[in-house]
């Protein structure tokens, strides 16, 4: 078989493909093979220096994340994207602090466990959790710091919520946006 029989062939069974046909379906696609995100230039915004994502944390995670978003508040401009992309990223990390919050929990626990029981062995789960619990919340009270924190997260997700109304509420023209890589008529 000839080299142009080869690409003949290529390009009929090439034909035959149907791939995605909507927008969103298309975005999807495109992001398929990233496993990083280091070398994506469609990603630019979301690599470091400016990312909200940690070495530790799947990436993929954060864009179906902010995929859910967009598609809930169906941003009409390209400042209302940005403010979602500001919510999404105040949602993962009330998602990290939690965890950070139950990793605590988890530490106390194990180190109150290990301590000798000064009860009935049937309250001895009782006792260990309330030893982690004055653990977790005297001292430095790192929980309560989180909690805090994650409590001005909230706060900031419904500005965003109320400024993602405004703003959509005020564009009346369709807008050309570009959000993670690809590009999308939005008519107002």
């Amino acid at each position: 078989m000839t080299k142009e029989d080869k690409a003949r062939i290529a390009r009929e069974n090439g034909a035959k493909s149907k791939g995605p046909t909507t927008a969103a379906g298309k975005a999807k696609v495109a992001r398929n093979g990233i496993k990083t995100g280091e070398y994506a230039e469609t990603l630019a915004n979301f690599v470091p220096p400016d990312c909200a994502i940690l070495c530790n944390e799947e990436r993929q995670a954060f864009f179906e994340l902010m995929d859910a978003l967009l598609e809930t508040y169906q941003p009409a401009n390209n400042e209302a994207i940005l403010l979602v992309r500001q919510m999404a990223i105040a949602r993962w990390q009330i998602e990290r602090l939690n965890t950070c919050i139950t990793v605590h929990w988890n530490l106390a626990v194990i180190e109150a466990s290990g301590k000798p029981l000064t009860v009935v062995p049937e309250l001895g789960e009782l006792q260990t959790m309330a030893r982690a619990s004055v653990a977790v919340n005297t001292g430095s009270a790192i929980v309560e710091k989180l909690n805090r924190q994650i409590d001005r997260l909230e706060m900031r997700i419904t500005r965003l919520r109320r400024a993602i109304r405004d703003v959509n509420a005020h564009s009346s023209a369709p807008v050309e946006v570009y959000t993670l890589g690809y590009s999308t008529q939005i008519a107002a």
